[in-house]
């Protein structure tokens, strides 16, 4: 009875009102776990942490960085994008392909990133962290759009032969609309992870102005603050790239199913 009144109550609370809502409580929660440590050695305030948001935003330096990491990341992740859509679509067409390069992608996904960043070190000079990014998206793209390809309607395929599509006439008609839910969740979570295991690597190699080697030097220098700070920073930048990507490819698919093909 109570879980039902609650969940009507919820319901009737517009959405962004329960985001800030929830917002508001788990900064509560945080401003209890700081008072009850009680050391800003250990753990961060909420207020500390948000001042020093806004004294680095404040510094070119600060912007330089972000800008390098968001760089090297997005570079990456659109290689995965490059080299995994054909990838999937040849192994759909030949078995043979699927079945050498099914083992490789698997190691991969099974690999910690940890290792992969320490050996790509050893193997690249620069790029480590677009390299780190790119492993991480390849097999989830692939994965998805794969799926995507065996669950398409065999039906609509063998009308398009029926009535002679040409090749782009399939793609806008058939392929692009039976595979954008998959592509669309894979591009969502695969962008986290690539922006995660990209900034993990930089924590690691070290390149130069970026958000990474900013964590590791608060970390070699014990500035808490700084960890937090850098950590909402990157939390935040990581749901504006989504949002942006998620949005951008949204028009794109909107302008293909639309125009692109209309004198195919």
């Amino acid at each position: 009875m109570i879980s039902t009144m609650l969940n009507k109550l919820t319901n009737k609370i517009p959405k962004p009102a329960r985001l800030a809502l929830a917002l508001v409580f788990w900064l509560f929660v945080w401003q209890i776990v700081y008072m009850i440590i009680g050391s800003d050695i250990i753990f961060a305030s909420p207020l500390s942490t948000f001042k020093r948001v806004f004294e680095l935003a404040a510094t070119l330096e600060f912007w330089k960085n972000c800008a390098n990491s968001i760089f090297h990341v997005l570079f990456g992740f659109v290689a995965a994008l490059i080299v995994s859509i054909p990838l999937a679509a040849l192994t759909a067409r030949f078995k043979f392909i699927n079945l050498l390069f099914s083992p490789i992608l698997k190691l991969i996904k099974a690999t910690p990133v940890a290792s992969f960043i320490v050996l790509a070190l050893f193997w690249l000079k620069n790029g480590v962290v677009s390299f780190i990014a790119f492993l991480m998206v390849v097999p989830l793209v692939y994965s998805n759009l794969s799926e995507g390809f065996e669950n398409m309607d065999k039906g609509l395929i063998e009308m398009a032969k029926v009535y002679k599509f040409s090749f782009i006439k399939k793609v806008r008609l058939i392929y692009i609309p039976s595979l954008m839910p998959y592509f669309v969740a894979a591009c969502s979570v695969g962008l986290g992870f690539a922006w995660k295991a990209g900034i993990a690597a930089e924590v690691i190699a070290l390149p130069g102005s970026t958000l990474g080697l900013e964590i590791y030097n608060a970390k070699i220098y014990i500035e808490t603050v700084d960890l937090f700070a850098l950590t909402v920073v990157i939390i935040v930048l990581s749901i504006i790239m989504e949002k942006a990507f998620m949005w951008l490819l949204k028009k794109l698919s909107q302008k293909i199913l639309r125009g692109g093909g209309k004198n195919a």
